[in-house]
């Protein structure tokens, strides 16, 4: 998804931008817009989707290290860690 509109958007660009202005910074630039907004929306996607499908607390039954659970997932902006979730990584 997040390629396909990096896709549509350079060819938008190519087709109705004057060749003129057409520079690597501007398509550089126009060609991240989509990453920079897309990329934070799917983080969060995928954090909420972890807890509402109630997955976590399956990988938690099953791996009673929290650490070595949080460690391996995603580094996510706001994603729980073991020091936001008031979890101890001690046994």
């Amino acid at each position: 998804m997040i390629g396909l509109t990096t896709v549509a958007v350079v060819a938008l660009l190519l087709i109705f931008v004057d060749p003129a202005e057409q520079t690597f910074a501007s398509t550089f630039v126009l060609a991240l817009l989509p990453s920079a907004f897309l990329l934070p929306v799917l983080g969060v996607l995928l954090v909420t989707t972890e807890w509402s499908q109630r997955t976590a607390l399956t990988t938690f039954a099953l791996i009673p290290l929290r650490h070595r659970v949080l460690g391996a997932g995603p580094e996510t902006p706001g994603a729980p860690t073991a020091r936001n979730c008031g979890t101890s990584t001690r046994r």
